[in-house]
């Protein structure tokens, strides 16, 4: 598999984040078969990300004894468990890496799907690369006939409402370009997190890509009783999945339900006789109408959030390269290399010339004699 090449004398750094609870029987062979893996990517420099996510049992510790012995492995831990969205920030936050590779810490999707990902990902140049189980090529082994009904369901569902090819919109195993990962603005907590990322990759116009995967549960039997049709967790996966699809086309429920209400009292217009029938069927006219007639402001009120997310997501984007570039002078270092050129190739390309070489200044500091270009490419107020 082909790596893009080196900048600044470095290798492309990829992260891959693992997010692990109550995972003490399975963390130590998962982290050895993964960082395993990871090694053997040509061209890639690599670093492991695992976020302990409150576990009660011995997840935490041998994770730390695993990362003691392995450079490159870092394990992060919440006090409490906090769930999987807040789980994911935490480590997405954390990498630094051109590309950041999330995945399952019961490796139900085997450790070659990261290589499959990451060369599409290089080919296409998508700002998310989905591993998809449900798009024709994938498939899924040793899943409850049951739950694997109302997974697929969940994901027709919430692939209509936000009118798109995707087949899978709520797994976790994805790769991503780095960068604009980590200037993301996530805010769900629980398992919902998967389809916000997706949610706010198509408000940005960002490329999505899939690549057919095989999930695999024979090799984690414990997972059907966690996650059997009767557990509280994936029952409320269920009620998540049904919200996502709300956020996705907020304005297309109320309309529907109004267009209900109104065909109703139509029928009722049209097909009855004295005065009770088309009384009622008035009543359901107007209300359909008047149901129906919200779901305009709805779609006001989105577009003006899309707007703001844009622009909110450019500035944290911004904020996210100064960052950036701090850990690339030092990767630099420790490489035994000069420092970042002054005109660093790794900032944005809509950052300004002045502002992609030159740091913040707090309001009223004082302009230094050593940046007049900085200064005289500042705009008048």
């Amino acid at each position: 598999m082909g790596a893009p090449a080196e900048a600044d004398g470095l290798p492309p750094l990829l992260s891959v984040v693992l997010p692990a609870y109550e995972e003490a029987a399975i963390i130590e062979h998962s982290l050895e078969l993964v960082w395993t893996h990871l090694q053997g990517i040509a061209g890639w420099a690599a670093e492991l990300v695992v976020v302990d996510d409150g576990s009660s049992d011995e997840t935490h510790a041998l994770a730390q004894a695993f990362a003691a012995g392995h450079e490159g492995v870092r394990v992060l831990r919440h006090a409490s468990n906090r769930e999987l969205g807040t789980a994911l920030r935490t480590g997405i936050r954390a990498t630094r890496g051109d590309v950041v590779v999330t995945y399952d810490v019961d490796l139900s999707y085997d450790v070659t799907h990261i290589d499959r990902m990451l060369t599409l990902q290089q080919e296409t140049g998508a700002e998310v690369v989905v591993a998809s189980p449900y798009m024709p090529g994938g498939a899924s082994i040793g899943v409850p006939r049951a739950l694997l009904w109302r997974s697929r369901a969940a994901n027709r569902f919430l692939a209509a409402a936000a009118q798109d090819t995707v087949h899978t919109l709520t797994g976790l195993v994805r790769a991503y370009d780095g960068r604009w990962l980590r200037s993301l603005s996530l805010k769900a907590e629980q398992v919902d997190v998967n389809a916000e990322v997706l949610y706010k990759a198509m408000l940005l116009r960002a490329r999505i890509v899939e690549v057919p995967a095989t999930l695999d549960w024979t090799r984690v039997p414990e997972r059907r009783a966690r996650h059997g049709l009767a557990s509280s967790r994936s029952r409320w996966g269920t009620y998540k999945t049904l919200v996502a699809g709300f956020i996705f086309r907020p304005f297309l429920f109320p309309l529907m339900a109004g267009a209900g209400l109104a065909a109703l009292g139509l029928l009722l217009l049209i097909v009855t006789d004295g005065r009770k029938g088309p009384l009622l069927g008035a009543a359901l006219l107007a209300a359909g109408l008047a149901v129906g007639g919200q779901g305009m402001p709805v779609l006001q009120a989105k577009r003006y959030f899309e707007e703001l997310f844009a622009l909110g997501s450019r500035q944290l984007r911004l904020a996210r390269a100064w960052e950036e570039r701090g850990f690339t002078e030092a990767r630099r270092r420790a490489a035994g290399l000069d420092a970042v050129p002054t005109a660093d190739p790794t900032a944005p390309a809509d950052l300004p010339a002045a502002q992609a070489v030159t740091p913040r200044r707090a309001p009223g500091q004082r302009v230094r004699a050593a940046e007049p270009a900085a200064s005289a490419s500042r705009p008048r107020r």
